[in-house]
């Protein structure tokens, strides 16, 4: 038997606060366009564990920013050099990890919004060290290319 009082008692259960928020889906392009493939995947594979997104998923993200990091390299060992068009690339790769993972982030993040009650995470903390550590490691490979060239 419906009671009227039972109309407005909600029918999807909230689910319990995660203990690390996730980082709104799109506010993950910032970092990935500063620090390119390595800050992408860092940050996005961060915040699909914390999106509950299956591991397959994540593994792909990572090997793209491989693949992208290694095609990078390539044109520096090309004879390219560190000139303009090698540094956007940077910004390229990064927004190439981006959009590969974005479709599934912004629906996990999406479900998030809709389910849990909590909110979301700083991110500019988290942002800037993935941005220098990614700077930090693209360096190093770039001087092992140059320097074995």
């Amino acid at each position: 038997m419906l009671v009227r009082e039972d109309l407005f008692t909600p029918t999807i259960a909230p689910m319990p606060a995660p203990a690390k928020p996730p980082w709104p889906a799109p506010s993950t392009l910032y970092p990935a366009a500063f620090g390119g493939a390595v800050a992408a995947a860092a940050i996005l594979v961060l915040n699909g564990g914390r999106l509950g997104i299956r591991a397959g998923h994540r593994l792909m993200v990572v090997g793209v920013a491989v693949a992208a990091l290694v095609c990078r390299l390539w044109l520096l060992r090309s004879g390219l050099g560190l000139t303009g068009i090698y540094s956007i690339s940077v910004a390229a790769e990064g927004i190439g990890v981006y959009l590969v993972a974005a479709p599934v982030h912004r629906r996990a993040f999406r479900s998030y919004q809709l389910r849990a009650d909590a909110p979301t995470a700083a991110r500019v903390v988290p942002g800037l060290v993935a941005d220098v550590s990614g700077w930090l490691l693209e360096a190093v490979l770039a001087v092992f290319v140059l320097g074995s060239a």
